[in-house]
């Protein structure tokens, strides 16, 4: 590609019949009783990037659980017995104490 001048190649996943193919073909098409003699229609499309870290949310324990508002907010419950609401900015807008026991739900 460098010789050529051709961009950065971009790997491709493919779809068998709504299944998303990870295996040889041959053991997908087995699974789905086809043989090899049949015609089949593959959809290929563009492997998604690695989503990448954009903003930090510092905790103090494992996070347990994560909820988010139309409006930007987003909440999340923590083993450190603490509930916090994010801005959309990214910045804390409040820290909820009082939990007895870790917050596994919001």
């Amino acid at each position: 590609n460098h010789l050529l001048g051709l961009g950065k190649p971009r790997p491709f996943d493919f779809l068998l019949g709504g299944t998303l193919v990870r295996s040889p073909l041959s053991t997908l098409l087995a699974k789905k009783g086809l043989s090899s003699e049949d015609v089949v229609e593959l959809e290929y499309f563009l492997v998604a990037d690695a989503p990448k870290q954009d903003q930090d949310k510092p905790h103090k324990d494992w996070v347990s659980s994560v909820a988010s508002s139309f409006d930007g907010l987003l909440v999340s419950g923590c083993y450190d017995k603490m509930v916090r609401v994010w801005a959309p900015d990214g910045s804390q807008a409040e820290e909820c104490a009082g939990h007895a026991e870790a917050v596994v739900a919001v």
